[in-house]
C-alpha cells in the first residue's frame, strides 16, 4: 500500500529527511524551552550612543538587531516544533496511521529505546505484534513505513524527495 502512494517518491531519502528532523526534536525543544527563559531575561535595548565626535554613517543599532534575529530564530524554532507535534497528533484519520503516529511519538518525541518502544507498541496494539510480541526488524519496517506517512503530511509534503528521472 505505501509503495504505490509514494510510487514517485524517493523512499530511502524522503525516510533519510524525516528522521533527521524528527532526531532533532528534543534538543529543539530544549532549546525552545530555554529560548523562552532567554527571552524573558531580555528587558531592555541600548539605544545608540552620540558623543559628539565624527565616526562613521553606520547608525545601525547592532544590539537591537542581534535581539530581532534571535527572536526570529526563536520563533521560527518554535513553529517548527508545533509543526511536528501537529503532524503527528493529525496522523489518527485510520487505525494503522494512529499506530504510526505512536511509533513517532515513542521513539522520536519520548526517545524511547527500540525495545521499549517494541514492548509498549504490542501492549497497545496487538494487532500488530505476534503472540504479544512486535519483533524490532517488524518495529523498523513499520517505522520507515510512519516516517513516509509522516514526510508526506509535514508542512504540505516539503520533507517529500521526488525520484530522478535519470
Amino acid at each position: 500500500m505505501i509503495n504505490s502512494i509514494f510510487s514517485n517518491i524517493d523512499h530511502k531519502e524522503t525516510i533519510k529527511q524525516a528522521r533527521a528532523l524528527l532526531k532533532r526534536y528534543p534538543m529543539d525543544k530544549l532549546m525552545d524551552q530555554m529560548g523562552i527563559t532567554a527571552k524573558e531575561s531580555f528587558t531592555s535595548i541600548s539605544a545608540q550612543q552620540y558623543d559628539g565626535m565624527p565616526s562613521s554613517q553606520d547608525n545601525a543599532n547592532h544590539e537591537e538587531s542581534k535581539m530581532v534575529k534571535e527572536l526570529k530564530d526563536s520563533i521560527q524554532l518554535h513553529y517548527k516544533l508545533v509543526m511536528i507535534e501537529k503532524t503527528i497528533e493529525s496522523m489518527n484519520i485510520t487505525d494503522r496511521q494512529n499506530y504510526y503516529a505512536h511509533i513517532l511519538t515513542y521513539r522520536y518525541l519520548k526517545e524511547w529505546s527500540v525495545p521499549k518502544c517494541c514492548d509498549k507498541l504490542a501492549e497497545k496494539f496487538p494487532e500488530y505484534a505476534s503472540n504479544g510480541f512486535l519483533p524490532e526488524s517488524t518495529f523498523h519496517d513499520h517505522k520507515n513505513e510512519a516516517l513516509l506517512v509522516f514526510a508526506n503530511i509535514y508542512n504540505g509534503g516539503k520533507l517529500l524527495v521526488q525520484k530522478s528521472s535519470e
